[in-house]
């Protein structure tokens, strides 16, 4: 297992990953991915995926952060406005959310897909990490929400 992973999302090869047919709502989207790591532990999974133009419903099962790098596409949930992400955007996608996609231009972006914990094993981790702290067996990571290092949220509701 590597430890560091680098890569150039543009010059990255992709291998089919069809949509299930019964969520295409318009057009004929491919999507391709690219598997490039995994934690050691198997709950993230670090991916580039590309999709062609079309109209989709994409159902979250996992919590999914990506960041665009070429492309459009306008996402919208059940009463809600479209929104439209580009080069350049960052979302975040909560598990068991749902969207649809409205690709106009060929979209790829690099994503980190993550399973969320179960609740009771979650909190077992936080109370965990607290006595660490608390013994000094541990320092707060730099970047840890703890540290008030926490990004405004801003949401199209699902």
């Amino acid at each position: 297992m590597q430890n560091l992973i680098t890569a150039a999302p543009a010059s990255i090869e992709l291998a089919q990953a069809p949509i299930p047919p019964e969520w295409i709502i318009a057009g004929a989207p491919v999507a391709c991915l690219s598997e490039l790591g995994k934690s050691r532990d198997g709950t993230a999974v670090l991916f580039v995926w590309e999709c062609t133009p079309g109209e989709f419903h994409w159902h979250y099962n996992e919590d999914e952060t990506v960041v665009f790098h070429s492309g459009e596409v306008f996402i919208r949930s059940e009463g809600n406005d479209e929104r439209r992400l580009s080069a350049g955007d960052l979302a975040y996608f909560r598990a068991g959310s749902s969207y649809i996609w409205r690709v106009t231009q060929t979209v790829r972006k690099v994503a980190v897909v993550r399973r969320a914990l179960p609740d009771w094993l979650a909190l077992s981790f936080k109370v965990w990490d607290k006595l660490c702290l608390l013994t000094g067996l541990s320092k707060p990571a730099p970047l840890s929400a703890s540290n008030g290092g926490k990004a405004e949220e801003t949401s199209t509701s699902s």
